[in-house]
């Protein structure tokens, strides 16, 4: 980007009036990281300019920076008229300076750069530094993961940017958003999952019903600024989203003397690549390409291993249960004498990508680092934390673009299932008048919820405060579809997802294909949204999951239980069979996995010195004499 015109010459300009000033709360600014400044021209060995100048805070390309990146900020902040909007100041230790050089026949030129950041020598444009600026305003953490600039998120292109956040920045508009009130108290969670020792008991958490609903926004626009990783889940509806908590197929099941084996692995989704191959025809002549997708895994409790696997070799964390035959045996094995001392537990080859296992490894010493990972699992499943804010409302309450719920994430305009039925829809006082009564066989199937609105806020309790999340959307039901053709499509097409009445979907977003059989229906009346509390969801919904090569579903379907469980994750059985217990608040998904494993070693180590010493009391002898 270049400054045309006298460069040598420094013009100030004041804001415009009634200005507003955007403040940056933090940065990962570094002072070092910027070229040395002169107060004079300089020229190189052949006698052109080539020097940098330090610009200051009002001088005219620094004035116009600050006013195109405070605008854009404060509208991806949802600010109100964000055109008023410019930067205050640079982050801390970020610098604006100017480029000066000139050309053999004597042409000047400038180019404006703005230094300081650690994650790259420098920013060369308001469009590069904007999802950074962003970042910096809204992220508590400085975690760079969460920043979707150009050189954070590691994309060579600055286009690929722009059109992964649905354009250039400077087409964004901001989101009406809706208020949220406060939800009435119902039942009390029901907990599922795998794990191998009861958690010890916390605070009981008390499920909130729905409280309340209002219309939706007469025009409501177009979604504010979309997160990279959101926009390509929504659109592609993979199994596993990146972060989630999955089983992962082993390569090589570890086998016990019993029989019973270790199948499965629990293991964070870390990435997703696509793999191209090209397969040549005899002739030579032509050539067919496939594209195949590795999912990168790491597994729990296993050091550094990573593990690429194909979406069939994986399994939602809540379609899979550990046997009892297993259980049983893994509680029969003692634990090595370094359990919960050593780094780097010894399971897989870390050499290795394809998830083999180091040689020899035996049932026995793979067994306790397979309960911890399991019990880890289960206590990662009860955290829950926002992801991505928006704009606060007020200063004790925001709005954000996603969810870690459980061992899921779930976004903004996700499509999701809820615990409640639609007869508890239809008894609720505040809702009568507003809700569809179920039709025939609709209280067998899930209750849907297309999320327009994640809202957390404050609520004091007691000495305390605790936080409160909140869903809004319009809520869906099903219903046969006397047209069902049988497809492959795992998505209806934007027109056919946008043709339900009453259903808000967004305008990028198309709803999942509803269950095999059947399609959506409005539960609440047109342009109508609820509010729940987030606890309500029982969890994402997986369209095609019983038809997924990653499940035995002839095993399955032996128990009832499990089996609805997978129904209710499909959308063909009632929410409550598979329910999320996410209950306690986290700032961080690291912070879930520190504390969750730690929390199951401790578990383990108890209880397996209560076994331990029930196997070694001694048995006493019975004096009793039968008579036959």
């Amino acid at each position: 980007m270049s400054a045309r015109g006298v460069v040598d010459e420094i013009t100030l300009v004041a804001p415009p009036a009634n200005c507003q000033f955007l403040k940056f709360p933090r940065s990962d600014g570094k002072a070092y990281i910027r070229p040395s400044p002169r107060d004079g021209p300089a020229r190189n060995a052949d006698g052109r300019l080539n020097y940098f100048r330090a610009l200051p805070l009002d001088e005219k390309t620094s004035m116009t920076w600050r006013l195109k990146v405070g605008q854009k900020v404060a509208e991806m902040m949802g600010k109100k008229n964000p055109g008023s909007y410019c930067l205050a100041s640079w982050p801390d230790g970020y610098e604006f300076f100017i480029h000066i050089t000139s050309k053999t026949d004597g042409t000047m030129r400038g180019d404006p750069y703005l230094y300081g950041s650690p994650h790259t020598a420098k920013f060369r444009s308001t469009n590069e530094f904007i999802p950074h600026a962003y970042w910096l305003m809204t992220t508590s953490t400085l975690d760079k993961t969460e920043c979707h600039c150009k050189y954070c998120g590691g994309i060579k292109l600055q286009s690929n940017v722009n059109s992964s956040l649905f354009g250039s920045p400077v087409r964004m508009t901001t989101q009406s958003k809706p208020p949220t009130a406060k939800s009435q108290d119902s039942k009390t969670k029901k907990s599922t999952g795998s794990s191998l020792v009861p958690a010890k008991p916390r605070t009981e958490t008390r499920i909130r019903a729905p409280k309340w609903q209002y219309p939706l926004p007469a025009n409501r626009e177009e979604e504010q600024y979309t997160i990279r990783n959101r926009y390509v889940e929504l659109h592609e509806g993979r199994l596993a989203r990146d972060g989630e908590l999955v089983w992962i197929r082993l390569s090589t099941p570890i086998r016990h003397d019993s029989g019973v084996e270790i199948e499965y692995w629990p293991a964070f989704v870390n990435d997703v690549q696509f793999r191209k191959e090209v397969f040549h025809d005899r002739d030579g002549l032509s050539f067919d390409v496939k594209e195949t997708l590795d999912i990168v895994t790491r597994p729990l409790i296993a050091g550094r291993a990573i593990v690429k696997v194909q979406e069939l070799d994986i399994v939602p964390f809540r379609a899979w249960n550990i046997d009892k035959s297993l259980t049983d045996a893994l509680t029969r094995i003692p634990l090595p004498s370094d359990f919960g001392t050593t780094s780097s537990p010894t399971v897989f080859d870390i050499t290795d990508t394809t998830g083999r296992l180091l040689p020899g490894l035996t049932f026995e010493s793979a067994a306790p680092y397979f309960a911890l990972a399991v019990q880890t699992s289960a206590h990662m499943d009860t955290y829950w934390s926002p992801m991505y804010s928006i704009e606060p409302s007020s200063p004790r309450s925001k709005s954000y673009q996603g969810l870690w719920l459980g061992a899921e994430r779930i976004w903004l305009h996700d499509l999701v299932r809820l615990r409640l039925t639609h007869s508890e829809l239809v008894k609720h006082p505040k809702l009568h008048d507003q809700i569809f009564y179920p039709t025939e066989g609709s209280e067998t199937r899930a209750l849907f919820m297309r999320i327009n609105d994640i809202h957390v806020e404050e609520a004091p309790v007691r000495e305390t405060v605790r936080l409160i999340c909140r869903i809004t959307g319009p809520i869906l039901c099903t219903v046969p579809d006397p047209k069902f053709v049988h497809t492959d499509e795992r998505f209806l097409t934007s027109s056919a997802s946008n043709a339900f009445p009453g259903i808000d979907n967004g305008r990028h977003f198309p709803l999942p294909l509803p269950p095999l059989g059947f399609k959506y229906h409005p539960v609440t009346v047109t342009t109508e949204e609820v509010t729940v509390d987030a606890q309500m969801i029982a969890g994402r919904y997986y369209p095609l999951l019983m038809l997924s090569h990653g499940l035995d579903m002839l095993k399955i379907r032996e128990k009832v239980d499990w089996f609805q469980g997978v129904a209710a994750m499909a959308g063909l059985a009632a929410g409550h069979y598979s329910v999320s217990n996410a209950q306690y608040t986290v700032h961080t998904r690291r912070e879930a996995a520190i504390m969750s494993q730690e929390a199951a070693q401790e578990e383990l180590i108890t209880e397996w010195k209560r076994l331990e010493k029930e196997r070694n009391r001694p048995r006493t002898q019975s004096n009793e004499i039968w008579i036959r």
